[in-house]
C-alpha cells in the first residue's frame, strides 16, 4: 500500500522499508525467506529490492523526479493550517490561498503546481488540518519562499496554527 500514497517519496519509502525488513530475514545460521504480498507485483521497485540494487533504484527515481519536476529539481512548499474549529481552519486556508493565487497569477511561469485542499490526514488530536501545496522551479525559489513566509506571518488568527514547510518529509 505504501507505493500508492500521494507522496512523491512513496517508492523511496517502500524501497527502504522492504530492504530493511528483508535484511532482518535469515540472520545467524538460519536461512531466511522474504514473502511479499502486493497488488502490483510488476512495479519496478520490487525488481530493485530483489537484487538489492540501490544504485539502479536511485537512477530510476532521480530520472523520474527530473522529468516530473519534483525535488531536488523543484521546490515544494506546504502551508499547513491547523485548528480545533473547522470553519476557522477552512477560512484561514482560503484567505491564504487567495493571496498565493494573486501572486501566482502575476508569476505563472514560475509555478508548476498550486492547490488548496484538506490535508490527507484531515484531523489529528481533534484538530482540523488544511493545506496549500505549491511546487515551483528551483531558480525562482527564494522569492516565492520569502513571499509565502511573509503572508503566513502577516495573517495571524488566534484560533489557528499555520506552518510553512519546505520540501516536507511527509505530505500527509
Amino acid at each position: 500500500m505504501s507505493l500508492h500514497f500521494s507522496d512523491y517519496r512513496a517508492t523511496e519509502r517502500a524501497f527502504q522499508l522492504i530492504t530493511q525488513v528483508a535484511g532482518r530475514a535469515g540472520r545467524a545460521e538460519k536461512e531466511g525467506r522474504v514473502v511479499l504480498q502486493t497488488y502490483t507485483p510488476n512495479h519496478y521497485v520490487y525488481r530493485f529490492v530483489a537484487n538489492y540494487d540501490y544504485l539502479g533504484f536511485y537512477n530510476k527515481e532521480i530520472n523520474l523526479r527530473d522529468v516530473t519536476s519534483f525535488p531536488p529539481f523543484a521546490k515544494i512548499v506546504r502551508i499547513l493550517v491547523v485548528s480545533a474549529d473547522q470553519q476557522d481552519a477552512h477560512a484561514t486556508t482560503a484567505r491564504l490561498y487567495n493571496q498565493v493565487n494573486e501572486y501566482l497569477n502575476k508569476n505563472k511561469s514560475e509555478f508548476l503546481y498550486c492547490k488548496a485542499m484538506a490535508s490527507p490526514v484531515s484531523r489529528v488530536e481533534g484538530k482540523f488540518r488544511y493545506q496549500i501545496i505549491t511546487r515551483f522551479k528551483m531558480n525562482t525559489e527564494p522569492a516565492i519562499t520569502d513571499f509565502l513566509h511573509s503572508i503566513v506571518s502577516q495573517d495571524k488568527h488566534p484560533k489557528c496554527s499555520v506552518f510553512v514547510e519546505v520540501n516536507p518529509s511527509n505530505m500527509s
